[in-house]
């Protein structure tokens, strides 16, 4: 599934880059940007991430998690005693 997203992503950089290239006026930019940046910053996003592990955004969750539940434990034990 990751080598279809690169690849998607590559020929979604292609084309936008012809059509940026090819028809836009320069008056454009904003939208030029945001076709030729998205592939770019999605393919960064790609190759950066971890394959087999979790990424950063899977483990700052899971450390929330972790801290309500430490949280929900010390005030069980205080309400206790």
């Amino acid at each position: 599934m990751r080598i279809l997203v690169v690849i998607l992503n590559i020929v979604w950089l292609v084309v936008s880059g012809f059509l940026v290239y090819d028809k836009m006026s320069h008056q454009d930019y904003f939208l030029s940007a945001l076709f030729l940046g998205t592939p770019v910053v999605t393919l960064i996003y790609l190759f950066l991430s971890k394959q087999g592990g979790k990424g950063w955004l899977t483990l700052y969750f899971q450390r929330k998690a972790l801290e309500e539940k430490r949280k929900i434990d010390d005030l069980n034990r205080t309400d206790v005693t």
